[in-house]
């Protein structure tokens, strides 16, 4: 056998700032640039965010911005897994809209976290679409139901950044009826304006 150096090593530096957004003269490459109305929006509601103890990335898996955040909660009895992602869309229709709520609830269940969905616990993502120009996003947010999935939602919003004002579901369907109002509750809440 070889000799091996085992002396330890020290930790690699930490990242000062790590949670905030890269300066605008500094674009991360391939990335576009966010539209000043979806950077006040996210001036805004990041505050929040991080005072709820949901870490912050920027650029992660090629959305905009992501905000995670794994807790225990007595009343969903076990860990959970919230997971907020935002994107910019100069226009959006409901297809393009289900297209990304269901890349980002792909990206949510994947992610790592402290939950077992199905034995304790849930993994809960909020798909935020911040758009500039509405072509039917809207109604179909409000009044069509994300898809169905075991231990873990799928609850997506629009943030139209011309009227300053966040949409989501409005019903209450009886699958899941226990958490629709806390989903509503939470969306106003941390995502509103």
């Amino acid at each position: 056998m070889g000799e091996q150096d085992l002396t330890s090593q020290p930790p690699p530096p930490r990242r000062e700032g790590y949670t905030t957004r890269p300066p605008a003269h500094e674009p991360e490459v391939g990335r576009r640039q966010l539209s000043s109305e979806a950077e006040d929006y996210l001036d805004m509601v990041l505050p929040r965010l991080k005072e709820e103890q949901y870490v912050i990335a920027w650029g992660e898996h090629d959305f905009d911005c992501v905000a995670k955040l794994s807790r225990f909660e007595w009343f969903k009895f076990g860990f959970v897994d919230y997971t907020i992602v935002f994107e910019e869309f100069d226009r959006l229709d409901p297809r393009s809209l289900w297209a990304f709520s269901r890349t980002a609830f792909d990206y949510a269940a994947r992610r790592g976290g402290m939950s077992m969905p199905g034995l304790q616990g849930a993994k809960i993502c909020l798909p935020v679409a911040m758009i500039r120009a509405d072509e039917g996003a809207v109604f179909a947010v409000q009044e069509i139901a994300a898809p169905k999935h075991l231990a873990k939602v799928e609850f997506p919003c629009v943030f139209d950044m011309r009227a300053s004002q966040l949409h989501y579901f409005l019903e209450t369907r009886l699958w899941g009826a226990a958490y629709y109002a806390g989903l509503r509750e939470l969306a106003a809440r941390l995502l509103g304006p």
